[in-house]
């Protein structure tokens, strides 16, 4: 009797689960991509971040075909906590 139960609680449990293929599956807004294809650059080259706590900004570069890294963007951070790093 209690395994059937457990059986039923985790059948009834596995029901529940999101079909969330994660973020990084999600495709990218037609203006982003827009944006890449004006800058030569594939939605599938590598990224690099860079953040700046006392200035408050986040970038990210794209790399392009020649193997440099460009600015795609940058972001203002609202908030951070802590002190300032070495």
């Amino acid at each position: 009797m209690r395994l059937a139960l457990f059986a039923g609680g985790l059948l009834a449990l596995s029901a529940c689960q999101e079909l969330d293929y994660g973020r990084h599956l999600v495709p990218l807004p037609p203006a982003m991509e827009a944006r890449l294809e004006r800058m030569g650059l594939r939605e599938e080259d590598p990224i690099y971040i860079r953040i700046f706590k006392e200035e408050g900004e986040l970038e990210v570069w794209k790399q392009n075909r020649d193997g440099r890294f460009v600015l795609l963007e940058t972001y203002e951070i609202c908030a951070w906590s802590g002190e300032l790093g070495p």
